[in-house]
Order: C-alpha cells, then structure tokens, then sequence
C-alpha cells in the first residue's frame, strides 16, 4: 500500500516541528509533539498538530489534477517558568515560541512549494494566531493556524 501525498505532508510538519531546538534559529526546545491531544502535557513546551476538514479542487478541465485545501493547527503548550502566577510570564513564553514557529513556518513554506509533494501554507485565509488560554497554574496554551495546500496530485492522491 502506498503512503499518500496528505500523510507525507503530514509527517514532514510532525519532523518538521521535531525540529525546534534552543540555539542558532530558534529560542525554544520543544519537548514533544502530538498528532492529537493527550490526557495530559508531560514537559513543556509541547505542540499538537492537527488537520482540519480539507476540500479537494479539481486542478485542470480534465478532472486529472487535484489540489488539496486543509486547514491545519499548530496547538502550543506553554509554561511560565516561575511560579508567581504571574501571566506577563506566559505572555513572553508565548511570544518566545511564536517567533519559533513563525521562522519554521516560513521555512516549510519555501522548502516545498517546488518538491513534491508540493505544497505552501495559502495567504487566503491569512495565518493567525490566538491569545493564551490558562489551562493551569503557570501554563497556557495558544494556536496557530492557517491553510495548507497540497497541489499538483493525480487521481491516485499518492
């Protein structure tokens, strides 16, 4: 059986986001990534990826390209690393991180939009991000998310 275009692209982002270790490019180590939500964070900071409900679009008149539309989010598990409660702390881990996964990001982008699978994160809807949820003392969550698009496959999606 072969591995489809979608789960390739699925497991460049998880070795991708794999990636993210303090020093050089990046200002975070990233503890472990999730493909969905588990019972509970172990270490921080953690990021579950997850895809959203895709469409597919028919590339050419000959119904023998496709493109794949997806939605795609980025879940970060933030800690503070002080114990005052303080959410100024959660804020700078939160800015810390998302400067993190912004550069990685742009990264992908450019790496795949020529290779195939090809594929780019769309500018329509534009990436986004929200505020930090407190899920605990000193910890938090936020999420990144925008479009993926995964073009040029045959019929075969693989």
């Amino acid at each position: 059986m072969s591995v489809s275009k979608l789960e390739t692209v699925r497991a460049q982002w998880m070795t991708a986001l794999e990636t993210i270790q303090e020093g050089g490019t990046y200002r975070n180590t990233v503890k472990k990534v999730y493909q969905e939500f588990p019972e509970a964070i172990g270490a921080y900071p953690s990021l579950v990826l997850s895809f959203g409900v895709g469409e597919v679009i028919c590339g050419d008149s000959a119904w023998s390209i496709y493109n794949v539309r997806i939605p795609f989010f980025i879940t970060c598990e933030i800690s503070a690393k002080t114990t005052t409660g303080s959410t100024s702390n959660l804020v700078a881990a939160q800015d810390s991180l998302l400067h993190d996964i912004l550069i990685l990001i742009a990264t992908l982008n450019t790496e795949h939009i020529n290779v195939d699978p090809s594929w780019f994160v769309d500018n329509e809807p534009p990436l986004k991000f929200t505020p930090i949820f407190p899920s605990g003392d000193n910890t938090g969550e936020f999420t990144v998310w925008g479009t993926l698009t995964v073009r040029n496959m045959d019929g075969g999606f693989a």
